[in-house]
């Protein structure tokens, strides 16, 4: 395509062709950006505006981008995370005491089968545990091994099991962002390991998640993470001794005291197919 066809004469033509025809996509806004190639400068974190001030009359800055993350600053307890995959902690944070939740329908498709209550996260990074009873260890065992499976209480077959975040709030100080949270769950490890615990990332939690859950939802938020795959092989009796870790990730600039507060921690059960 000739250079003529860019930018605004693209635009032009596009929009008042004779008669009222409708240019092809390829005539119209964009027919000239394509992908740069893996050689090209702007891979490596530069860019220079030629085109749209040579040919278009309008003046874009050069830009020098970043190309490595900044440094994070520490936490208040030293505990600093990227979330790339890594699912070793440097250590567990300390379990907090929280009223528990009894396990019950929570759905029309949904069960409880361990919750914690009014869990507030802030400077500190912490733990949450969810001791679910024989029967529903035994229940997610099966789950997690492929079975559908009945629950006492429920006389739909689960297929699923999710960790789930419900009735999310960010406060005053946490809505001003720099932070989040790496969510782990946690099992105790195998007996052939020296580990204590087997600890996986499923996710992570801050401001941009709350917010988003909230107005797709409506109302405060709610967030799930799929863990069906990750209890496969856990013992029925480790099921019932499984933890939640909120791992605090700082910024240059991040806020003091409480920041989100959740509602509910649980271990859901789900008849819904495993999507992880």
């Amino acid at each position: 395509m000739s250079e003529s066809h860019c930018g605004w004469r693209g635009f032009l033509r596009y929009s008042v062709l004779a008669a009222g025809a409708v240019a092809a996509p390829t005539d119209g806004i964009g027919a000239c950006r394509k992908m740069p190639l893996k050689s090209a400068s702007y891979w490596n974190g530069s860019y220079t505006d030629t085109h749209t001030r040579t040919h278009l009359a309008y003046y874009y800055q050069n830009e020098t981008l970043p190309v490595t993350l900044p440094a994070l600053a520490a936490g208040a307890d030293g505990m600093v995370l990227q979330a790339d995959g890594n699912s070793n902690m440097p250590a567990p944070p300390a379990v907090g005491t929280f009223r528990l939740s009894r396990p019950r329908v929570t759905g029309v498709s949904t069960f409880s089968a361990a919750g914690a209550l009014q869990v507030t996260l802030g400077e500190r990074s912490l733990s949450v545990r969810l001791p679910s009873g024989l029967d529903h260890s035994q229940a997610i065992a099966r789950i997690a091994r492929g079975s559908a499976t009945p629950v006492r209480g429920s006389a739909l077959k689960y297929k699923s099991v999710h960790v789930v975040l419900d009735d999310i709030a960010i406060t005053a100080e946490g809505a001003n962002g720099g932070y989040f949270f790496n969510v782990y769950l946690n099992v105790p490890a195998s007996r052939a390991t020296s580990s204590a615990l087997r600890t996986s990332l499923i996710g992570n939690l801050g401001p941009f998640q709350v917010r988003a859950a909230a107005q797709r939802r409506g109302g405060r938020a709610k967030l799930r993470y799929v863990v069906t795959q990750l209890l496969a092989d856990v013992p029925i009796v480790d099921i019932g001794m499984a933890t939640v870790s909120f791992v605090r990730v700082n910024g240059e600039h991040s806020p003091a005291g409480p920041v989100i507060e959740i509602g509910e921690v649980r271990l859901e059960l789900s008849t819904d197919e495993d999507e992880s």
